[in-house]
């Protein structure tokens, strides 16, 4: 009787902590490279427990990426994980103490369970604002200088390693997308800190999965130039320029045509269209931006011979 008594008992505390465990948000088992860990979330804040040294984390999610810190019995530090599409797997740095998570690696793939998946009510997706949260300017980065252009979620960029060119979206702090160069191509996910001034990030060739690193550091803030008013002569006729900030409208007389980008430095990246087709650009402005020298593709090619060259009449 006392031993049924007993079992009675476990079972009930059992099904107790089950079920606090899924008012608390607890997910399934995550394998890593500390060990076993489960997360628990309420909203985007969300903590954890791993099986070493009585390891515990803390953090907020945005978007696919969770910022935070752990602590253990012997140290503490900080994190960030990135997860994969559907929550159930993620790649991630620490270091300790205060110091920037960036060479030391924690991964982790879903080994029982439900994945982490924020529940959308809560606004653990945050969309980017629409105006630019990453400032103009160069980032001195693992493949040289790089510069962002950004149109609400959206961001484009170059960086001065064969020609290489930076396309993605802003989810949060998190910049997922693709690069390509003269030589090749492939897919990157940058995480930026608070305030946008420096991101740690990974890629990779074509398809495969980002490990590689690929860090940056804002070096010198842009102030956003002014295009000045009136007509361009151009290889496709008159165009006319609006400016907002760094985001550039315009028209020209060629069957109705339309662009629209955003201007980095002396640099207009974007997109024309006209009544008979539509595709990319890139203007770069003399000094001042009195004329430009340019290059346009159909559809989503990459402008790279074709001219279009404009100068102020």
């Amino acid at each position: 009787m006392n031993r049924l008594h007993i079992l009675l008992v476990a079972v009930l505390c059992c099904l107790s902590l089950s079920a606090a465990a899924q008012r608390s948000g607890r997910s399934g088992v995550f394998t890593t490279d500390f060990n076993d860990m489960v997360f628990t979330w309420d909203g985007n804040k969300v903590s954890g427990t791993y099986d070493f040294r009585n390891g515990r984390i803390e953090g907020t999610l945005s978007g696919h990426t969770l910022t935070g810190r752990w602590t253990q019995d012997n140290a503490k530090g900080r994190l960030v994980f990135v997860f994969n599409d559907d929550f159930t797997a993620f790649t991630g740095k620490w270091s300790y103490n205060d110091a920037e998570p960036t060479s030391s690696k924690w991964d982790g793939k879903l080994k029982s369970g439900s994945g982490l998946k924020p529940d959308s009510s809560t606004g653990s997706h945050r969309k980017a604002s629409s105006g630019n949260l990453i400032p103009a300017g160069d980032f001195s980065s693992t493949f040289n200088a790089i510069r962002f252009s950004q149109d609400g979620k959206r961001v484009t960029g170059t960086y001065d390693f064969r020609n290489g060119q930076v396309e993605g979206t802003l989810d949060g702090h998190t910049l997922t997308g693709r690069w390509t160069q003269n030589n090749a191509k492939g897919r990157l996910v940058f995480v930026f800190n608070d305030d946008f001034t420096a991101f740690t990030g990974k890629w990779s060739y074509d398809d495969a999965e980002p490990k590689g690193t690929w860090d940056g550091k804002l070096t010198a803030v842009e102030s956003v130039s002014k295009l000045p008013a009136g007509d361009f002569s151009s290889d496709f006729n008159a165009i006319r320029f609006r400016q907002d900030g760094n985001r550039v409208t315009g028209t020209y007389d060629h069957q109705n045509g339309r662009i629209e980008g955003t201007l980095s430095g002396h640099t207009l990246t974007g997109r024309w269209t006209q009544d008979n087709g539509k595709g990319r650009f890139v203007f770069v402005f003399n000094d001042d931006f009195t004329a430009f020298t340019g290059k346009w593709s159909y559809n989503d090619a990459e402008p790279t011979s074709s001219r279009w060259d404009g100068k102020l009449k």
